[in-house]
């Protein structure tokens, strides 16, 4: 493998070639981060693309390595941008099924 295709030798490293500066552990972004920001993102593009989350869901755990969907969820939590999506769906879903109140 050419050596740089390699994976670094530490999160630091690669905080470091990549210009994000570090000050020490528990004291900047870790590799972690990024699976996390990875995570949320595909799934505020998958909503916004109007994707089978169901069908998608599955897919973002497999690539991120995790034998049951309970090990992504933690990576899935609601952000702004999404949360107009999830109240659009869950509308076009549901929305007949709790009538609203009128007048208040």
């Amino acid at each position: 493998m050419p050596k740089s295709l390699r994976w670094p030798p530490s999160a630091k490293a690669a905080l470091l070639r990549c210009g994000v500066p570090h000050a020490g552990r528990g004291k900047g972004p870790r590799l972690h981060d990024l699976r996390h920001v990875f995570a949320v993102h595909a799934l505020l593009r998958w909503c916004q693309e109007g994707a089978d989350l169901d069908a998608k869901l599955p897919v973002l755990a497999t690539y991120l390595g995790h034998r049951f969907l309970a090990g992504t969820q933690r990576y899935l939590h609601l952000i702004a941008e999404l949360f107009p999506e999830i109240t659009a769906r869950t509308s076009a879903a549901f929305g007949d099924v709790i009538p609203r109140r009128n007048g208040s």
